[in-house]
């Protein structure tokens, strides 16, 4: 009987150090390389992505809040152009009675209160004896 010695060694595979291919680990390197520049590009698409999106979406927010800024009522703040007086609240006195003691004849009495309590920051209709308020002045 013949022996036959058989070898286990794969095709393509060096055995030890012999035949072994230092250019084939440069080009897994490029490879490599190749991927991690293919993740920075994805990067940075998604970034200008991003910033598209931010642009596309916070731009008119912002533009939105400044025109709604711009609208907005005037605040609570006496404006040099309204003219007003001081009263001094004294006991049983009501918005109404002094709303109506200021109120032009043909004018509203309730918008004359809501004058009252917007030049003031009341938010109810609850004044006390001796609280001074800004009052429109009679015309």
């Amino acid at each position: 009987m013949a022996t036959h010695t058989a070898s286990w060694a794969q095709p393509g595979f060096p055995v030890g150090n012999a035949g072994f291919d230092r250019s084939k680990d440069a080009s897994l390197a490029s490879a490599t390389t190749r991927v991690l520049d293919t993740q920075r590009i994805s990067a940075s698409q998604l970034t200008r992505l991003m910033m598209v999106i931010l642009r596309v979406l916070v731009l008119p927010l912002v533009i939105a809040a400044v025109l709604l800024m711009a609208l907005a009522p005037a605040s609570t703040a006496i404006d040099s152009a309204t003219r007003v007086e001081t009263y001094v609240v004294v006991s049983g006195d009501t918005l109404w009675d002094i709303a109506a003691g200021v109120t032009v004849p043909s004018g509203d009495i309730r918008a004359t209160i809501d004058e009252i309590e917007d030049l003031n920051g009341l938010t109810s209709g609850t004044i006390r004896p001796g609280q001074s308020l800004f009052v429109p002045r009679p015309f």
